[in-house]
């Protein structure tokens, strides 16, 4: 994965603003299964508080192609994606017997670290805005189990079947006679 560092060494008190712009490969991910389209723009702004941490708050901007789940029509989306996070120098001892701590909250970052790598961050904050069931709208009509015909744009003379036999054991269930 390619890296997105912050250089602690030039990092100066108050705020600094990073920029990357990172495609589906550099983040190690596959864009024909994630629908990532064109590069993925990060902008972070960094405080430095003290000498021990660092805040960084900002956006995530990029692009998916995805099929609808129900009528497989392409959806193109645009994708904001806000960002933040807390890093620490160090990691106290008084945590280490801790499993409690969600890590996710504060990030531990190396006593002798010269640099912080923000990137399996940014490709988290991706991967989880992806819809595991994208639909191009909540009216979706989707396709005709019978004859495959995208019901948003036409309509079908099939009709489905009734009574399926499967379900017979379950309708006594119901209404017992």
């Amino acid at each position: 994965m390619a890296p997105m560092e912050i250089d602690l060494r030039n990092l100066s008190e108050g705020l600094n603003l990073f920029r990357w712009e990172v495609t589906a490969a550099d983040l190690d991910v596959d864009p024909e299964e994630t629908g990532i389209q064109g590069p993925a723009r990060v902008a972070l702004t960094v405080a430095k508080v003290g000498e021990t941490a660092l805040t960084a708050h900002g956006e995530v901007a990029f692009g998916l192609r995805l099929a609808c789940c129900r009528c497989l029509e392409p959806i193109d989306q645009a994708v904001d994606v806000a960002l933040s996070l807390i890093f620490q120098k160090g990691r106290p001892e008084s945590l280490d017997d801790r499993n409690d701590l969600d890590e996710t909250d504060l990030v531990f970052y190396e006593e002798r670290a010269t640099t912080v790598d923000v990137g399996l961050h940014v490709r988290d904050a991706i991967l989880l805005e992806i819809p595991v069931k994208p639909l191009c709208s909540e009216s979706c009509a989707g396709l005709c189990p019978l004859c495959g015909v995208n019901r948003n744009h036409q309509t079908c003379s099939c009709r489905p079947e009734e009574n399926d036999s499967r379900w017979e054991a379950l309708k006594h269930l119901k209404n017992p006679q």
